[in-house]
């Protein structure tokens, strides 16, 4: 096939999974699997459903003002006046590259260094400043990086367009850099009879694209306009894109619209745009070892790279919304690529057969991308054994108990020997509390409630308890240091990880909870980040309204005074006679009362809390509601912490069979109802829509090069 042919193969792939993609569709119909969250009790579905008619909410002028954020990204979407030629200073676009390398990058390597500076950012800005790092700290950036003309990485020109100006043409010379001729086109007010030549479209495509993701990687601090601005600035020339022979560039460009798509909400949705990636990685053969030795060493060490983006994206995505994996392990053979720093991989080292079998003497930023391929296999390892429900349990393991054992031994060993422990290792200033999230993100998964394991001994409980305090403290860390990098994955993360530490105290006896003061306090934190996510998801209100309301019975609940002492749900009237015996509540906790002083760099600390009502929520019609969905009896009779054994492949006869089916049934149904807090708002905004609060009113047709109704790309 020729690459005109495939080229209008992907194009045409791409416009029909636009339709797919952009389908006005209940967000019920589309799957979410047990891995994405767990809850507990019908307490959830109440909370999920509970709406005041009246309330602080309501009232909150501080929402109000951050909803308000929507209606900016919206208008910068449409804004008729959009011009897509326009490029930020070079200081600026230098600042947020930097950025995008140290965070980003780093993380996920898909782009050469030397190789999108000279292919990409000197035909526009010219050479790049060798005093500013590109996670180059120790080694600095390799200036004497060359493409020869009859690689595959060269870039092909165009032949100028008659219809420019000669003014222009002696402008936009090879000698001038692009930007110095729109420069001068502002000067004289030439910018009407400016057209952007051929041979730089897909240059703008990766800088726009990059300075979007550059820009949003400190999502509290960025501009939602600009972004947005940046973002349409790329997919303007994107078709530009996927007519390209070279489609190695093509997957990296799509690799990059995923990267933000999973920042932001965005058209097509992350889903959509991520089935393209892995259709074009399999096609390429980037999966198998053994295509990969028909290459040179440095399109090999590409491929390796664009391979391992890809399985790292595609396994974080379904590990949080529970969907299968696109490519199987047993599926790849493909090595890691090479540690070395991008300075020492070049195209015209003739010598080297294989840059993955050298030695890295210097340090790289490399060790970050190792680090996190290591976690995203161990994460797939246990979404595929405790969630997948034909997956079978590897040979040299008894039961799943001894599985769980040795799990929990790897990740323990990556903590502290995979992660790299400081800048100078990295090569950049890396922020490595992402591996702390990562870390914790595996225990809770790894212990918590999953198909295989339905209840929770006292180990679990011990372990899912600190793992989901340390993800808290990760988010709000993040949260008061304006450092947070994504918007729904962060909404999603933190909603699921605030449910599962209520459960965790909700039902654990044997002092494995917190004190109330301590479950104030956590319950603050994660209200905090989702209520400072609203306004760029649209899901974080209805996340916070959830917890904020579902917290405030837990902790009432559970930290009452009863004098009775039968237990939480032990009395035989309704449930609303236990809102009745409130009053003797005399413990104080905070509510929202924070305000933007709140966000400075400061430590948390228990005194910024105030004395109030805990969320001034009316139990009374809480419970009111809660009986119209729930049977009293059905809390009566189960327990889930009682005696419970950890259900594996050995113990699982010793367990009483009508405590396995009734707590299995129970904690299987409010999945499912815990489902339709993200499901509900967040499964359009991340899958379908554009996160704007506009559905539908624009989205890119790849196959047209512009906006259109009918579609969107991918």
């Amino acid at each position: 096939m020729t690459s005109d042919a495939r080229a209008e193969e992907l194009r045409r792939c791409n416009k029909e999974i636009s339709a797919l993609g952009t389908m006005r569709e209940s967000s019920f119909n589309s799957f979410l699997g047990d891995s994405s969250g767990i809850s507990f009790a019908k307490l959830v579905f109440t909370a999920t459903n509970f709406r005041q008619d009246s309330g602080d909410d309501v009232l909150d002028e501080d929402i109000k003002q951050r909803e308000q954020k929507y209606n900016g990204y919206a208008e910068a979407e449409n804004n008729p006046h959009f011009d897509p030629l326009e490029l930020p200073p070079r200081h600026a676009a230098e600042v947020m590259i930097s950025r995008f390398f140290v965070d980003t990058n780093s993380q996920l390597p898909l782009l050469h260094r030397e190789l999108f500076l000279k292919k990409y950012f000197e035909p526009i800005y010219g050479p790049w400043n060798p005093n500013i790092a590109l996670a180059s700290d120790q080694t600095g950036i390799n200036s004497a990086f060359e493409i020869p003309i009859t690689s595959a990485f060269s870039a092909h020109t165009e032949p100028k367009r008659e219809n420019v100006t000669e003014k222009i043409d002696v402008c936009s010379s090879e000698d001038v850099p692009w930007y110095d001729t729109w420069e001068t086109s502002q000067k004289v007010n030439m910018r009407p009879i400016v057209e952007l030549p051929t041979k730089f479209h897909i240059p703008y495509f990766f800088l726009n694209i990059i300075f979007a993701i550059g820009h949003a990687t400190q999502v509290l601090k960025s501009d939602i306009t600009t972004v947005a601005t940046y973002k349409r600035r790329a997919t303007k020339y994107i078709a530009s894109l996927f007519s390209s022979s070279d489609r190695l560039e093509a997957l990296a460009g799509t690799l990059l619209m995923v990267i933000y798509s999973i920042m932001r909400p965005n058209v097509p949705g992350v889903w959509y745009t991520m089935g393209s990636v892995l259709r074009l990685t399999v096609d390429l053969g980037l999966h198998s070892e053994k295509i990969n030795k028909n290459y040179d060493a440095f399109t090999r060490e590409i491929r390796r790279r664009l391979f391992w983006c890809v399985y790292s994206l595609d396994r974080q995505i379904c590990s949080y919304f529970g969907r299968p994996f696109g490519i199987p392990e047993e599926s790849i053979t493909t090595r890691y690529p090479s540690l070395l720093d991008d300075s020492f991989i070049t195209l015209t080292n003739r010598e080297i057969d294989d840059y993955s079998d050298l030695p890295s003497p210097n340090p790289s930023s490399k060790v970050i991308a190792l680090a996190m391929y290591k976690i995203r296999r161990i994460q797939a390892s246990i979404v595929r054994i405790l969630y997948a429900p034909g997956a079978e349990l590897p040979r040299r393991f008894m039961d799943l108990e001894s599985w769980r054992i040795e799990t929990y031994n790897e990740l323990e060993r990556w903590f502290q020997v995979d992660v790299p422990k400081n800048f100078e290792m990295m090569n950049c200033k890396f922020n490595s509390i992402w591996f702390d999230l990562n870390y914790h993100y595996s225990k809770s998964i790894l212990y918590g409630l999953s198909p295989k394991f339905p209840t929770l001994n006292d180990t679990a409980f011990k372990i899912v308890l600190d793992s989901t305090k340390g993800t808290i403290d990760v988010f709000y860390n993040l949260c008061v240091n304006k450092k947070i990098g994504y918007t729904w994955v962060a909404v999603h993360n933190m909603f699921m990880t605030g449910m599962t530490y209520l459960y965790v105290n909700f039902y654990s006896k044997n002092n494995i909870n917190d004190c109330q003061e301590k479950v104030s306090e956590y319950t603050e934190k994660v209200l905090i980040v989702l209520k400072n996510l609203i306004g760029f998801c649209e899901s974080a209100k209805t996340c916070y309204t959830s917890y904020k309301i579902l917290s405030s019975v837990v902790i009432k609940l559970k930290f009452m005074q009863i004098n009775d002492a039968k237990g939480i749900f032990s009395d035989s009237n309704p449930l609303t006679s236990q809102a009745n015996r409130m009053s003797s509540y005399d413990k104080k906790t905070n509510v929202l009362g924070f305000d933007d002083g709140t966000f400075d760099n400061k430590v948390f600390n228990r005194t910024n809390f105030e004395e109030k009502a805990p969320f001034d929520i009316p139990l009374d019609e809480f419970f009111t509601e809660l009986e119209k969905h729930s049977n009293v009896s059905q809390f009566n009779t189960l327990d889930v912490s009682e005696g419970n054994q950890v259900i594996n492949e050995s113990a699982s006869t010793n367990t009483s069979s009508a405590l396995n089916c009734q707590s299995y049934t129970n904690n299987q149904d409010i999945m499912d109802i815990l489902f339709q807090v993200t499901s509900g708002s967040v499964w359009d905004e991340f899958f379908v829509r554009s996160g704007n609060g506009n559905e539908g009113e624009s989205s890119y047709d790849i196959s047209k090069g512009k906006n259109s109704e009918s579609g969107g790309i991918f």
